[in-house]
């Protein structure tokens, strides 16, 4: 056999030992792939979550900082619900008066110490909850459809 067809030999020898592994890759990643999808059906059996918010998605920072605001809003007004009993576009102005102050560069509320961004985040969360009171949840469909949409792709 001369030189060039042993380098040949070789050549196709290591072509198919590299194809060969790269077949194997494929099918412990097709492997890994089942394992995830069945540990993700048993947890699912375990603990029926699907199509409930990921609250770990959320910063956590957001309810410490709306927290906080309760908390003092409760001192200011002695009632715990009052807020409920606001019309939502107030929610909105404050929202906005506290985003606005926030952007010409005051960090916090004057008559609180909190920050501006933390009564925004309280005002919207106050508007989200009036919102789904005054609309009946018109927003669960809207959100249904995009939880579907996410475990379908």
């Amino acid at each position: 056999m001369s030189n060039e067809q042993e380098v040949t030999t070789t050549t196709e020898k290591t072509l198919s030992e590299w194809q060969r592994a790269s077949r194997e890759i494929e099918n412990l990643n097709l492997t890994a792939k089942r394992k995830t999808e069945n540990i993700r059906l048993k947890a699912q059996e375990a603990k029926a979550d699907k199509g409930k918010p990921d609250i770990y998605l959320v910063p956590p920072e957001i309810f410490e900082a709306i927290a906080y605001i309760r908390m003092y809003g409760n001192e200011k007004y002695h009632d715990p619900d009052n807020w409920k009993t606001v019309e939502i576009e107030r929610y909105y102005s404050a929202a906005m008066r506290h985003l606005l102050a926030w952007r010409r560069g005051e960090t916090a509320d004057a008559e609180s110490g909190y920050s501006h961004l933390w009564h925004a985040a309280c005002n919207l969360a106050f508007m989200i909850s009036l919102e789904d009171q005054e609309i009946g949840k018109a927003n669960e469909e809207i959100m249904r459809e995009a939880l579907n949409a996410r475990d379908i792709g």
